[in-house]
């Protein structure tokens, strides 16, 4: 076991669905040293907005990293309705031309 994975999250462990129940194994990250960077909280997406972006910026990730994990939650929206099709998401990364060298 490598030093560097002690206390950490194992993501495969939960393949392939990565369920997290937060209520029965308390918040996601806790005691392994997680540092959480919230991207965009309450994102309406909807026909006119399907697409939500964000930028994040270098000075707000720790000074050493060598891994992420993208917790997402879909919920209703206050006073609106949803079907089957609104519980369905996916997530990509938006790179601009040359930062693929800084990853």
């Amino acid at each position: 076991v490598d030093a560097r994975d002690i206390g950490r999250l194992d993501f495969e462990q939960r393949a392939p669905w990565y369920l997290y129940n937060s209520s029965a194994e308390g918040v996601l990250g806790e005691g392994g040293g997680a540092v959480r960077i919230p991207i965009f909280d309450r994102a309406l997406v909807q026909g006119s907005t399907r697409t939500v972006r964000a930028v994040i910026h270098q000075s707000a990730l720790p000074g050493e990293w060598d891994r992420a994990a993208l917790r997402l939650q879909l919920r209703r929206p206050d006073g609106l309705e949803y079907d089957h099709w609104d519980r369905v998401a996916s997530v990509g990364l938006l790179l601009r031309e040359g930062d693929q060298d800084a990853l």
